[in-house]
């Protein structure tokens, strides 16, 4: 089910070639399918170096991810 809800945050400037590391907590009313990334916060709204879908249980749980930026951007988003 995803698309039930999107969030949105904005971060700070990747750069091309960095490491950078995310780690959230999630849990759901069920099972559940979320979908998160990194891209550009304007047009061209291209990906920046990570997209993965999670599933998501009843339960809290850690996420931790690392990625490589894979272009400079000066307005990321995490969605």
């Amino acid at each position: 089910d995803k698309g039930d809800a999107q969030v949105m945050f904005r971060v700070p400037p990747v750069a091309m070639g960095q490491r950078y590391r995310i780690r959230f907590e999630a849990k759901a009313d069920r099972f559940k399918t979320i979908g998160f990334g990194v891209s550009r916060m304007v047009d061209p709204w291209l990906g920046l170096g990570i997209y993965f879908d999670v599933g998501v249980e009843r339960f809290w749980k850690p996420y931790h991810y690392e990625f490589v930026a894979n272009a400079d951007c000066d307005k990321p988003r995490i969605l």
